[in-house]
């Protein structure tokens, strides 16, 4: 009975994605603006004149198009920043999530890359990849 009860805890785990750490690398997350620079530059533009309302639907649309979970316009930063989640991994309130920042105030700490990082708990730290774009890796 225990090694059932252990093996559908281990299972819900792993379809959770807990203990994973499956976020793509730094390579892949360039090359997939680089790709896509002229939208993620496009979808800026478009949030910023939404002015921290619901984002209209074709918008969420055009975010959905670049294969990103989240985008988010961060109010508390002045001036205010756009986060684009590319993934992330871990419980809703302890985990790890890597994706795009847009901000035209360079962030800190920039690191050379984000592969290897180590972050403490509820810390980030960013890579520049383009004038005002930024990866960035953040840990809750």
């Amino acid at each position: 009975m225990r090694l059932i009860r252990l093996a559908t805890i281990l299972a819900t785990m792993a379809a959770a994605g807990c203990g994973s750490s499956s976020l793509p690398g730094d390579d892949a997350l360039i090359a997939k603006f680089r790709a896509n620079e002229k939208e993620f530059r496009s979808v800026v533009g478009s949030m910023s004149g939404q002015g921290g309302r619901m984002l209209k639907a074709e918008t969420r649309d055009r975010i959905d198009a670049l294969g990103v979970t989240l985008a988010a316009i961060d109010g508390k930063a002045d001036p205010p920043r756009v986060v684009f989640r590319a993934a992330s991994t871990g419980w809703a309130m302890e985990g790890t999530s890597k994706g795009f920042l847009y901000s035209t105030q360079p962030p800190a700490p920039i690191l050379p890359s984000l592969d290897d990082a180590r972050l403490g708990r509820r810390s980030s730290a960013f890579r520049a990849i383009a004038q005002d774009w930024y990866l960035y890796l953040r840990h809750d």
